[in-house]
Formats: C-alpha cells, structure tokens, sequence
C-alpha cells in the first residue's frame, strides 16, 4: 500500500514542482504596468474591517499610498486619512467589486469569515469575482494572504487535503 502511494505522490510532486517553478507568462502587450502617481500606488484592500486587513490599510497609509478600503459596513471601518477612500460593497457582488477595483494599481485581498462550521463560498466566489474586475480594469498585481494552516485551522481540513501536507 505505501509501495502505491510513493508511486503516486512522486510523480505529482514533481510535477507540480515543476508548475510552481516555471517562469511567470509575459504581458502579451508589452507595455510597462504602471505604479500609479509617482513611487506611490493605488491599492485596493478588500477585507479592510477584519484584523489583518486594517493594519494592511494602516501600513499601506503610512507609506504613502492611495488607498481604497473595500468593506461590507463602513461603520466598522474607524480610520480617517487624506489618501483613504471607503467603499462599501460585497465581495460576493461582481459589480460593487468592478466599481471599487476602477484605477487602481494592485489589489490586496484579506478576505476572511467567521464560519468555520458551515459550508461558504466567500473566498471562493469572491476571488472568482475579484480575479474577473482585475482583467475587465487591467489590474496587474494581486496579493493574497490567507491563514489556512495556522494554529488549529488544520483540523477543518478534510482528509484528502490533510493527507497532502501531513502524508
């Protein structure tokens, strides 16, 4: 049985070793991807109200740069400053998304929820929807962070993803 396991897991690692290593593709257009006004960039936070978000916008701030906070409530939002614009929409909305990702120059994505024992589509509809206004606004730069695999979260994943990272 471990015999066809290594069998099947060597090729795929390598293979997928081999995807993950290869060159990024070039832009087809060949023209410079703009950082917006001057060293400073136009950056889109969605997820702006949750922990990770909110210092991303205060750090983004503190640098200089436009920033647009994407938030369901701005009335969670308490930040105040002369670069920043709240924009209230929902992720899972294609065209609150598109409107809010016109000019900017990257976007930063801290999406997160609270429910861990319910099946959602948060993440993976909202990325979908991110992704789409990114091409339709010809955003060029897209950051991701997430915690999937930090502190107890492991124990939601199910037993083929575990069985990956834990063989």
């Amino acid at each position: 049985m471990l015999r066809i396991f290594l069998l099947v897991l060597i090729p795929y690692a390598l293979v997928l070793s081999f995807l993950l290593w290869r060159k990024a593709p070039a832009r087809r257009d060949g023209k410079a991807v703009s950082r917006g006004w001057g060293n400073r960039v136009r950056i889109l936070i969605i997820g702006a109200t949750g922990g990770t978000g909110r210092q991303l916008v205060q750090q983004a701030l503190d640098q200089g740069h436009q920033v647009t906070a994407f938030v369901r409530g701005p009335s969670k939002f308490h930040l105040e400053h002369a670069n920043l614009r709240i924009v209230k929409g929902d992720v899972l909305d294609y065209a609150s998304v598109e409107s809010a990702m016109r000019g900017q120059s990257a976007v930063l994505s801290a999406l997160g929820h609270k429910r861990f024992f319910y099946p959602n589509k948060i993440q993976s509809d909202g990325m979908r929807n991110i992704l789409r206004a990114m091409k339709a606004c010809d955003v060029p730069r897209l950051i991701c962070e997430t915690a999937l695999g930090i502190g107890n979260s492991v124990g939601r994943w199910d037993c083929l993803t575990r069985s990956s990272f834990f063989p």
